[in-house]
């Protein structure tokens, strides 16, 4: 169900509107196993071509306007949550506890963002209840780890917890609820009454196109699927109101992101029936997100709502159906992936991973409020996350049998963008983003269970086919909110045009994590100082390290250095870009956005300098003056340049995979660079070469991954933000690395000096010759960065905030750039001992 004609031909389209909808496909965005990307623009086309073709019914317009679906906006809408900022800060997706685990064979997924899930999750585990998240970790990791997934799962579900384990497609094609479900639709649609549904009147054509203007709902929904089609449906012109019961308030971050367009309140149903029966009585649909019956003791159940309302339009969300042992589950996206066999497929064998995005959440919507369905007679609309399974194809890929989600048919038209158009600097937020943000900051006022009946706007969201004039198509990795699937201006109520977004950081907030740094110049120019001040290293440091040695120095010794520098440099960023992207893969629940590559840049460089140290070496290892000293048919004639010609082709050929589609690839052009730097830097002359060959491979090896990981490291947590939970995982997961990349560096490091300065002179060596001293400010300046990285792990393991390990890894960053600056300096200086 990943196909639009599929999404469209489900809900009854026509298929010659399909005519109407133009993608544009960006390669990259939702990067999955599974067509994520392709669905999720099925989902969001069949949306907004129900939704013009709604207000074209409406405004009695001669054609259907067109649709433009960009796979760049549609990627940030599904996870609108990762680029929200609330006063500056990142949002929080999940709790501590809510993860992957391993138990005694195999895996667990929890859920614990809620307090009461977390207390039920403890209690089903016998953790005390009382426990810190540090303490809860470890002992729900001790408890989980003797357990089998299965009993781990019974236990935590008897207690009222969410667990689920790890099921492949085959383990859960065979499950009893999978079987439940294979004869039953993903949506099921039933006739409740008689009675007809209120007639929305027409649109003027001259106004915003407004598809559901008029159309009134109340929301008893939560967490992500029902708000995120209730927020549809407000974008859509909507009136939508939010109730919540006190006692269970939603997370302030979540009411944040799907609350816009909406007016929120908190309604006790037990206390204040009549107060509700007010505000049935004045809508045309109700939405709930509950498991099937969850409401029902409230006098919520569809038949008794049509029975009280007659031509009521009643929508139900839940994770695993109405049929089955599990209907009565509490369900989340995450668990469903888990059982359903997706986190089995998304990840490796050894660890379990995830959709690039809470999808089977995004993709739901409400048929009732979006296009044909708009305007339908009383009915209830029944859809469910899980399906039977994903599993891979005859070919050994991963095929698509069933989609484990309603969200495709269920939502697909009504899921548009979660974010307005840009139409002037003036901002406008809705009640539902006025009462979160302002209870982040201790200012909001409670919205009282008094909460008015249903009025007409003044004039709320319009609707346009096309993006407005000028406006800059994103790419998904980079787009930040707003984003765009169809222009939908918003008038305030004075008159004015202005904006709803997503709440933005600016240079004036703050959080307790410190400032927000504003994007501009001053980041760039401090990197371009620092890299200025690097190469004032190999430039200067032949004079300073040969005075007073009676050693001279070779002709254009420095430019040399410098090349080799940046030689080392090139090959650390892509080096480092392959490790921290593998090791981002296997974290589950890690946001799907990566900062953007460097390796075909540092391809670029190192393509540069080798051709340059190729020029040294056709010159008789001297600089050349002019092309004429150049000799190039020398080069193969000698081993140094043929060695010079590999690394100079074998640059060439990182850049060129780099850019293709299969970036993985470069890793064998960057090796035969490593052999090549290996073997010229131990000539057959040398007592047992291939020795030295072979620790200058580990050696350089481990530098660049050590070097390279850790800058690409800091980039990725700059881009998943600060609020990334899975930003300390991986930081953690690469200082677990980093501690035996070290001590590799070091052992191999020393076996090499002694090789070259034996024991008996060698602190002789080190003050006297120019290599030594050389040597001496590299060993000093590795024991600088291993104690910054000893300084960034103990905050890592120990801060309240993992992330603040941040600070001295920057600065182990800077200081690993001296490093291979001063290495590229040791490589063209003269050695004390030639064997």
């Amino acid at each position: 169900m990943t196909d639009v004609r599929s999404v469209w031909s489900a809900l009854g389209g026509d298929p010659a509107l399909l005519g109407r909808i133009t993608p544009v496909v960006r390669e990259g965005a939702l990067p999955a196993r599974l067509p994520v990307r392709e669905l999720a623009r099925a989902c969001v086309g069949g949306c907004a071509l129900a939704a013009a073709e709604l207000a074209a019914r409406r405004a009695r317009l001669p054609e259907v306007p067109a649709v433009r679906v960009d796979d760049g906006a549609v990627a940030t809408a599904f996870t609108s949550e990762r680029h929200l900022r609330v006063d500056g800060r990142a949002t929080v997706a999940f709790a501590p506890l809510s993860r992957f685990w391993r138990t005694a064979d195999g895996w667990v997924r929890t859920h614990a963002n809620y307090p009461h899930h977390r207390a039920r999750l403890l209690a089903g585990l016998g953790v005390p209840a009382g426990a810190d998240d540090t303490t809860a970790v470890a002992a729900v990791g001790a408890a989980l780890a003797e357990r089998s997934a299965q009993a781990a799962e019974e236990a935590v579900y008897a207690a009222g917890g969410l667990a689920v384990a790890l099921r492949t497609p085959e383990e859960w094609a065979a499950h009893p609820q999978a079987a439940a479900l294979a004869g039953q639709p993903l949506v099921e649609r039933h006739k409740l009454d008689a009675g007809h549904a209120r007639v929305l009147p027409p649109l003027d054509g001259t106004e915003p196109l407004l598809p559901a203007a008029g159309l009134r709902v109340l929301d008893l929904t939560r967490v992500i699927a029902g708000p995120v089609a209730t927020r549809t449906l407000a974008l859509l012109g909507a009136d939508v109101l939010r109730l919540d019961a006190p006692e269970l308030p939603e997370l302030p971050d979540q009411h944040t992101d799907t609350g816009f367009g909406k007016r929120s309140a908190t309604l006790d149903l037990a206390v204040d029936r009549a107060r509700f029966e007010e505000l049935l009585a004045a809508a045309d649909v109700v939405v709930t997100g509950y498991r099937p019956g969850a409401l029902d003791r409230f006098g919520l159940a569809p038949d008794a709502l049509a029975g009280r309302r007659p031509g009521l339009v009643v929508a139900q969300l839940s994770a695993w159906g109405a049929h089955g042992p599990w209907a009565q589950r509490r369900g989340f996206d995450s668990l469903v992936q888990a059982a359903t066999g997706i986190a089995a497929i998304e990840g490796s064998p050894g660890q379990p991973g995830a959709l690039p995005a809470q999808a089977l959440d995004h993709r739901h919507g409400i048929p009732a409020g979006g296009g044909r369905a708009a305007g339908a007679d009383g009915a209830v609309v029944r859809g469910r996350l899980a399906a039977r399974a994903a599993v891979a194809g005859p070919d050994g890929g991963v095929a698509d049998r069933r989609r484990p989600s309603a969200g495709v048919r269920l939502g697909s038209r009504l899921r548009l963008a979660a974010a307005l158009a840009r139409r002037s600097r003036r901002t406008a937020r809705p009640a539902a983003v006025r009462a979160a943000a302002g209870l982040l900051r201790g200012r909001a006022r409670r919205l009282a269970a008094t909460a008015r009946p249903f009025r007409r706007r003044p004039r709320a969201l319009g609707l346009s086919p096309r993006h407005g004039p000028g406006r800059k198509r994103t790419d998904a990795r980079n787009a930040v909110p707003p984003v765009v699937f169809l222009e939908l201006p918003v008038s305030g109520r004075r008159g004015e045009d202005r904006e709803v977004t997503l709440i933005r950081p600016t240079p004036e907030t703050a959080d307790e994590s410190g400032p927000v740094r504003p994007a501009g110049p001053g980041r760039a120019v401090a990197v371009l100082v620092l890299v200025a001040l690097g190469a004032l290293v190999p430039l200067l440091g032949p004079s300073a390290a040969l005075h007073g040695t009676g050693e001279a120095a070779a002709p254009g010794t420095a430019g040399i250095a410098l090349l080799r520098a940046v030689l080392f440099a090139a090959l650390c960023v892509p080096v480092g870009e392959l490790f921290v992207a593998r090791l981002a893969r296997r974290l589950p629940d890690a946001p799907g956005a990566r900062p953007r590559g460097w390796a075909v840049y540092a391809a670029a460089a190192g393509f540069v300098a080798a051709l340059g140290l190729a020029s040294v070496v056709a010159t008789g290892n001297l600089v050349p003056h002019s092309p004429a000293d150049i000799d190039v048919g020398g080069l193969y004639a000698s081993r140094d340049g043929k060695l010079a010609l590999l690394e100079v082709n074998a640059f060439l050929l990182a850049g060129l995979c780099a850019a293709s589609r299969r970036p993985g690839t470069q890793v064998w052009p960057l090796a035969a660079v490593v052999a090549a730097e290996a073997l010229r830097a131990h000539p057959p002359a040398e007592h047992t070469p291939l020795l030295g060959s072979a620790l200058t491979v580990v050696h350089l090896t481990c530098a660049a991954l050590w070097a390279g990981g850790l800058l690409y490291a800091l980039r990725t947590l700059r881009r998943w933000g600060r609020g990334s939970t899975a930003g300390a995982a991986l930081l953690g997961r690469y200082a677990r690395v980093a501690v035996l990349l070290l001590a590799a560096i070091t052992a191999t490091g020393v076996c090499s000096s002694l090789r070259r300065m034996p024991a008996e002179t060698i602190l002789d060596q080190l003050t006297t010759t120019a290599y030594g001293r050389a040597l001496l400010a590299k060993v000093l300046l590795v024991a600088a960065v291993a104690l910054l990285a000893l300084w960034a792990r103990l905050r890592l393991g120990r801060a309240a905030d993992p992330l603040t390990a941040c600070s001295p890894a920057r600065a182990e960053i800077v200081a690993l750039g001296v490093v291979v600056a001063v290495s590229g300096l040791l490589t063209a200086l003269p050695l004390p001992i030639r064997w």
